[in-house]
Parts: structure tokens; sequence; C-alpha cells
């Protein structure tokens, strides 16, 4: 059979690029679980297909291999203990499995090279239509720019909401940040710094601190660990500065910020008046410290895999007013309260093994794709783990989003390795 040229593809790899495609243009929208599914299970069918071609076997050679069967094994030990068994089953297929499907997808798409453009390309179109669609939605119906940042800020605009909406801008403002200082073209620089500006943007009004503290986190670090980007740091910094300014005087933000009660805070006062609505920094850190003496009292018996165990727990954590406590909004003190003391230290464990993997195959990326890349993932994953130490986004589209992206990263890691050179295509002619 002749080499494909460099525009054919496989039918297992069309029929994955397909899944992949319906999943990456859900994610923004999150009211389309049934394509999310779809999707999976379509990429699902490809990568069978693929791998029956080429073998199973190795999978072992993915550094996230061990880490993966470790985690999974703790979520396996917690249905014993846990509080909905039947939960925690729709949770493992609805959440973990998916996760690692789309992994694994995205890790041998990018083991041929090429495939990459082609993902980019998609999560490229997704990101404008995404801002297009919700710009649509607003102007169609009378669009001014009061209604628009008061409907942002208060949920309506983002059929996500805002928690969700946030985290996948958050995606979008750092792979937009990171392009500008790749890009040579005229025409592709003044697309990238629209993107950036408008990505900032809906990041900044979509009311979320803590994803606003991942970015920064990403900005600050982009320039501390790649230092030959500094160059451009006069530019970045002025655009930067705009939007903050944007932020600061052009939405309703401001006032949103002081009805934190500092004072309690400081004090670690938490005895009474903790659930009032607009304390949200007060009612987190009361979370916290009540899961954590729930841990010492059951270390190793988890609640069961998924958030619903938990609001078991104790019935006045069901709803508390308008904030909805039924997690510590910490993905490190949830996944304990999930999985007991083992489950954390498995997914400890699979978190550095991503940084760790990511951050190597960036020091050895052969071109400039590859670095663009490998970098915006690592930046990406910082501030997307910053953003779940204070709202766990890891969950949903977000979660499929930062999978996705991980296996990309992971698929070009991969194929620096000599055990590792890409499989023969002997799934279907292109």
């Amino acid at each position: 059979m002749p080499e494909p040229t460099k525009y054919d593809f496989t039918r297992c790899e069309l029929l994955m690029f397909l899944g992949l495609a319906l999943v990456i243009f859900s994610i923004p929208l999150d009211h389309t679980r049934s394509v999310e599914l779809f999707g999976i299970g379509v990429a699902l069918a490809g990568w069978v297909w693929h791998r029956h071609g080429v073998g199973f076997s190795s999978l072992k050679d993915n550094p996230l291999f061990f880490p993966l069967c470790l985690f999974f094994t703790t979520i396996l030990i917690s249905f014993f203990f846990c509080l909905d068994i039947e939960y925690s089953f729709k949770n493992l297929y609805r959440e973990f499995l998916p996760y690692t499907v789309l992994f694994f997808v995205a890790v041998d798409l990018t083991a041929n090279k090429k495939n990459i453009s082609v993902l980019i390309l998609l999560f490229l179109v997704s990101n404008i239509a995404s801002i297009l669609i919700y710009l649509y939605q607003f102007y169609a119906n009378g669009f001014v720019l009061e209604k628009f940042l008061h409907s942002f800020a208060t949920g309506e605009f983002l059929s996500i909401g805002k928690s969700h909406g946030a985290t996948y801008f958050l995606f979008a403002a750092i792979f937009s940040f990171t392009a500008f200082f790749h890009v040579k073209k005229p025409g592709a620089l003044l697309l990238i710094s629209t993107l950036t500006a408008l990505n900032f943007f809906m990041l900044f009004v979509a009311d979320q601190r803590g994803a606003l503290m991942g970015l920064l986190m990403a900005l600050v670090l982009h320039f501390a660990l790649f230092k030959k980007d500094r160059r451009k740091f006069l530019w970045v910094s002025s655009a930067v500065s705009i939007c903050a300014l944007i932020f600061i005087f052009a939405t309703p933000m401001k006032s949103k910020l002081i009805h934190e009660d500092w004072s309690k805070i400081i004090r670690l006062d938490f005895s009474e008046d903790y659930t009032r609505g607009d304390d949200s920094t007060q009612i987190r850190v009361f979370g916290v410290k009540y899961f954590w003496e729930y841990l010492k009292e059951h270390p190793f018996t988890g609640v069961g895999y998924g958030r619903k165990n938990i609001k078991k727990i104790e019935a006045r954590f069901q709803t508390v007013e308008k904030f909805d406590i039924s997690d510590a909004h910490n993905v490190f003190i949830n996944m304990a309260v999930f999985l007991g003391v083992q489950g954390l230290l498995a997914f400890t464990y699979l978190v550095w093994v991503q940084f760790k993997t990511v951050w190597k195959a960036n020091r050895i990326a052969s071109d400039d794709l590859e670095t663009y890349f490998l970098k915006a993932t690592l930046l990406y994953m910082i501030g997307f783990f910053v953003r779940i130490q204070f709202s766990d986004m890891y969950r949903h589209g977000s979660a499929f989003n930062f999978w996705i992206i991980l296996g990309m990263a992971f698929g070009l890691a991969l194929r620096s390795r000599p055990s590792s050179a890409p499989a023969q295509r002997n799934c279907g002619d292109g």
C-alpha cells in the first residue's frame, strides 16, 4: 500500500477526528451532553479500530498508563465504602472513563504529527464560533453594551454557567496569548491579537476570580520560565493593562469584590453567618475546615466517586441559601473525601506525571509548532490547576477540554521516545 500523502487520513483517523470535533464544539455550550457522549462513542470506535490494527500492548509505553490504572483502582476501592454506589457508577462512566477515552484518542492521533494542526484548527474554529454565538444571541435581540455586561456578569450570557464559561475562556486566553509569541505573518498576528483580546475580555467579565488568578499565574510563569519571550513583554503587558481597565471600569465586577467579610476570614471565625450568600470566600474556607475534620475521622473510607455523595455526609451541606456547598471547591480535598487518602495520593501522582511529561517534552521540542503547543499546554495546566483550587471544574466540558489537550501533548512527547515510533496505518485506506 502506498504511503498516504500529507492530506490523507485513514478511516479510523477520520472517525477519531469526527468524534473529537463533536466534543470540542460542544464544550463551550455544555447543554449538549448527548452530542458529547455521541462524539466520545464515535472517537472510541475509531480508536478501537485503529488499535485493533496496531495492537494494545504499546499502551504501556504511555507514561500516564500506570498512574491512570492506579487512580482507577482507588475509585473501585471506594465503591466498598461509598454512600450511593449507583451514583458513583454513573460518575465513573460519565467522567473518568470518557476522560480516559478522549486522552488516548488524542494521543494516538497526535502520534502522526500532521494531525496536530487539524486538532488545533478545530479548537480555533470552536473558540471563534463560541464567541460569535455568544455575541449574536444578544445582538439579535437588540445588543447594547450595558445589557451585554450586566447579563455576562450575572450569568445569563454564558449558557454553560459562569464557572465553566470562565474555565473555557481561561484555556482559550492562554493558548491565544502564547500563540502571539510564535506568530510571524502579519495577517495571522492580527487574528491572534484579536482573539487574545476577546478571550481576555470574555474571561474578565465572566466574574470568576479563581480563573483570573489562574490566568495571572500563567502569564507570570510564562515570562519566568521562557525568558526569550521577554522581548514582547511590553506589547503584551500593554494589552493586558487595557483589558484590566475595561474589567475594572466597564463591568459590574468592582461592586462584587467588596462583599467579603475579610475580618472574619482573617480571624478564621466561621461560627456564625457563614452561610451568607455574598461571602463565598468565607464559605469555601469553612467547607475546607469541615471536610478536613471529616477526613481525620474517616481517612481511608471515602464517600465515593461523585459530588452528590458529599451531600450525604450532613444534611446542612445540601444547599446553603444561594450557595451550593456540595463539595470543598478544591480538587485535591474533593478527591480525598471521594476516595480516601489513598485516592488523594494516587491523584497527586497522576497530576505530577502529567506536569513532568509535558515539561520534559517541551524542553526537547523539535520545531516551532511543537514548542508552541507544549508551552501553551504547560501554561494551561498551571492556570487550570490554580483555577480548580478554588472551584473544582475537574468535570464535564472543562475536563473534556483538559484531557484532549493533555492527550495531544502526550502524543508529541511519545514521538520523541525511540520506543514510540508511529504505528503502521493499517486500519483502512484514506
